[in-house]
């Protein structure tokens, strides 16, 4: 009664097409999504957008990875996405159980480290049930597709959630909830730029917790909703896994997920080509990746318990090839050389400009008047001859000293010409040949200290004294 009522309710009262016009709406959402711009330079979303949107191909395998290391693994092997399994993440990150133990910053945080290992391997993340209500979900989606991830797989169980294969008791949400959590990653998805809109792969556990054929209303629904996959974990048979994957076909063609958890209850024993004849697109190996881990440790440290090297390891070179040392090593080389270049680029032109002004300033002291520019110091002998200046019975030859007047240091001493002071008027011509310009002023009389000065002043950062040099 339940199921029928929410039924008339879902396709009448929230707008959702009815089985009628699905294959409308499916190829409607689903077609602008695919860019046209060459494969090599997708992003991870639009590479998964693609693969999810072929019609031939077949199934795609895709491996579950739990850390840098194994997304690295896949990516190099070739495959053309992975899932971020809960499961493994939680056991190789926490060394916990599936169990809703690993918070959403630290299940990002994982994923993010994986997605850099593996720039372009799709990856889709396991989310759990989006860590709360539809507004937690909207978070969800959103930090998931800003790190970089191709796909967001989001499922409808009750906290605390566990392993689908677990075969304790499940509860899933109501058919409400579920459907308000699965629209808001849909609308979210679809305010994204293309590049970024991450996946929506909606899972049901109704399966184990009600029956399979709440399982199907729930995959039909998500569809109705715009889910780019949907997936209904702990199949038991060939029979259950036929009647989802044809509930799919009826919803518009939306593609299929098949999980072959390895040791779990669903068969396994299926080849890629006969997923794909009973309509499945991705199939994901959960524990294959994480179990071979457990076995090659369990062995080595087994043997190294026991005093002795494991056997069968790979070589030191190719572990740092696999790691990525010589593309490292290649890339750091590369901008410590491109580091240098710059340094002597710099260096160099930096000399160019010293040159430059160096003999711009040479120029440039040799075209201007002998007032400008730095004086030198030159030796002139007096004649000897005596001569009164300003008529005021002084006699004896004239002195001049230039110093800075900062610093003291001298820049010029000499003796004056004989020829030179027989007046003010010619002592300041005289004077202006080195640059020395003290206006017109007037000799000074009398002595100061031991010596009787004619000028004694400061005229732009020099000292200028003229004497009577009588010893």
């Amino acid at each position: 009664m339940e199921a029928t009522n929410t039924r008339r309710w879902f396709r009448h009262s929230t707008g959702v097409p009815t089985r009628r016009r699905r294959c409308f709406q499916r190829i409607r959402k689903r077609v602008p999504r695919v860019s046209a711009r060459a494969s090599a330079e997708r992003s991870p979303a639009e590479k998964l957008r693609e693969v999810l949107a072929e019609k031939e191909g077949g199934a795609i395998p895709c491996p579950c990875c739990h850390d840098g290391l194994s997304a690295k693994l896949i990516e190099r092997a070739g495959f053309r996405a992975a899932f971020v399994s809960g499961f493994t993440t939680s056991a190789s990150r926490l060394g916990m159980p599936d169990a809703q133990l690993m918070t959403y910053s630290e299940m990002l945080d994982s994923a993010r480290s994986m997605r850099e290992a593996a720039p372009s391997l799709p990856l889709i993340v396991d989310a759990d049930n989006g860590g709360g209500d539809a507004m937690n979900v909207r978070r969800a989606v959103r930090g998931y597709a800003s790190a970089g991830l191709a796909g967001i797989l989001l499922e409808d169980q009750r906290v605390p959630k566990s392993c689908g294969h677990e075969l304790r008791t499940k509860e899933v949400v109501s058919r409400a909830e579920a459907l308000a959590k699965i629209k808001m990653a849909v609308d979210t998805r679809d305010s994204m730029p293309a590049s970024q809109r991450i996946a929506v792969v909606a899972r049901t556990d109704a399966k184990r917790a009600v029956a399979l054929e709440e399982a199907i209303w729930r995959v039909e629904a998500f569809a109705d909703l715009g889910a780019d996959a949907v997936f209904v974990d702990a199949l038991e048979s060939e029979w259950e896994m036929r009647a989802v994957a044809e509930a799919a076909r009826r919803a518009g063609g939306v593609p299929v997920m098949a999980n072959l958890l390895e040791g779990g209850v669903s068969p396994t024993d299926f080849t890629l080509e006969e997923l794909d004849g009973l309509g499945f697109k991705l199939v994901a190996y959960p524990l294959s990746l994480l179990g071979a881990s457990i076995n090659a440790m369990e062995g080595a440290l087994a043997s190294l318990k026991a005093g002795e090297v494991p056997a069968g390891l790979p070589s030191f070179a190719h572990v740092k090839e696999v790691v990525g040392f010589p593309e490292h090593l290649d890339a750091l080389e590369d901008i410590n050389a491109q580091g240098a270049r710059l340094q002597e680029q710099r260096e160099a032109q930096a000399e160019r400009e010293r040159r430059r002004k160096e003999e711009a300033a040479t120029e440039a002291e040799a075209e201007a008047p002998s007032s400008g520019g730095a004086i030198v110091l030159a030796e002139v002998v007096s004649s000897g001859d005596e001569e009164d200046f300003g008529g005021g019975g002084r006699a004896g030859p004239l002195r001049l000293r230039v110093t800075n007047a900062v610093t003291g240091e001298k820049q010029i001493e000499l003796e004056l010409p004989a020829n030179v002071g027989r007046d003010i008027k010619d002592l300041l011509e005289f004077l202006r040949t080195f640059g020395l310009d003290v206006g017109d002023q007037a000799p000074l009389d009398g002595d100061r200290g031991d010596r009787e000065y004619l000028i004694n002043t400061e005229s732009e950062g020099r000292k200028i004294e003229v004497w009577i040099d009588d010893e």
